[in-house]
């Protein structure tokens, strides 16, 4: 598996400006160097109606396009594994050898 942030690795992030989670888990991408494409869903309808659609008509965000499949709000820790990185006890993670 190659490096996040290199060509298909991208993830994309829907998020809001205002949403607690959404910073949490941008804290959390920007500390392991995995890049990602963030989308406000506040500022894009289309986006928007995407998240609910993907989240069971809930506009949960942050809402995730990883390897081609959604995850509406994931813990940290199911980001991590999802992503190759492992969390420590204080809920940082660090990068796996071979992520």
């Amino acid at each position: 598996m190659g490096e996040w942030g290199m060509g298909e690795h991208v993830i994309k992030m829907y998020s809001t400006p205002w949403c607690p989670d959404c910073h949490r888990a941008k804290h959390f991408l920007q500390e392991h160097g995995i890049a990602y494409e963030e989308i406000n869903i506040d500022e894009h309808p289309e986006a928007a109606a995407l998240v609910i659609e993907q989240n069971g008509g809930k506009r949960r965000v942050p809402t995730f396009l990883i390897r081609g499949r959604y995850y509406g709000n994931p813990p940290l820790s199911e980001l991590a594994k999802l992503l190759g990185v492992t969390e420590s006890e204080d809920g940082h993670g660090r990068t796996s050898p071979g992520a």
